[in-house]
């Protein structure tokens, strides 16, 4: 078989269990604050008076959502350049995105190469 195909396979499913990490690294962070929330409201008192103590500390720290964000974000930009890296290859390749069909609500695509076509 075409090797070059394979190799862009290949890439698609890096980017794709990256993309997985990523969505669950946000959802492990949603349930997480959900829990801290509640935890932080039977020791608010003790948490003001520290947090002038690690003010600096607390600011860069994982548990800061603004950190969180910044990074999620950075992460989101890197799969979106990734994905758009594989597009373009795709299209260089002569691979085009072909709808199929709509089933039970999910999308359907194939990708046609040369000849050949490959789901």
């Amino acid at each position: 078989e075409n090797p070059v195909f394979k190799g862009w396979v290949k890439e698609v499913s890096k980017v794709a269990y990256r993309a997985e990490d990523v969505i669950d690294e946000y959802a492990y962070e949603v349930l997480k604050r959900k829990f801290d929330l509640a935890e932080m409201a039977e020791i608010k008192s003790l948490v003001l008076r520290l947090k002038t103590k690690v003010g600096l500390f607390w600011c860069f720290s994982n548990n800061n959502p603004v950190v969180f964000r910044f990074g999620m974000a950075h992460k989101v930009k890197s799969l979106r350049e990734s994905i758009a890296e594989i597009y373009g290859k795709a299209k260089d390749l002569g691979i085009k995105l072909v709808d199929v069909a709509d089933v039970a609500g999910a999308q359907w695509r194939i990708y046609v190469f040369g000849s050949g076509v490959s789901t």
